[in-house]
């Protein structure tokens, strides 16, 4: 497969867990978590490094901060896999080796307005835990 047609896929494959929108701090409970609206965070995934590392760069585009869970899939079958807390308009980036040639990044993530409360508001969530 071509690498665009690798980005297509990602964006693809993405497209269901990717919300967006603006967020206010309004509709947030007692523990900062709020409802990420859709397409929230954006994706975005490409080739360094002459094909020897795989980048997914993930973008909060929301008003307000978010809690994001990430993997990338290696060619063995094993997934590289993160979590950080991304303020609102601030990029994320996951680089990872040995990467599968078919681009396979997926991330999810939570409205959490306080990183002490990142678990809380993950808990919160029926597929948090659920693989990537």
């Amino acid at each position: 497969m071509t690498p665009s047609i690798c980005r297509s896929l990602f964006a693809a494959a993405v497209t269901a867990l990717v919300f967006q929108g603006q967020a206010s701090a309004q509709s947030a409970d007692k523990d900062g978590c709020y409802s990420a609206p859709r397409q929230c965070v954006r994706g975005q995934v490409q080739w360094l490094e002459n094909g020897r590392l795989l980048s997914a760069r993930m973008t909060n585009n929301c008003g307000s901060r978010v809690y994001i869970k990430f993997c990338i899939h290696r060619a063995n079958g094993s997934r590289d896999c993160g979590a950080d807390g991304l303020p609102a308009g601030r990029t994320k980036v996951w680089n990872t080796s040995n990467a599968d040639r078919r681009m396979i990044a997926r991330f999810r993530y939570v409205g959490s307005l306080q990183s002490g409360k990142d678990w809380v508001c993950s808990g919160r969530s029926q597929n948090w835990n659920a693989p990537l």
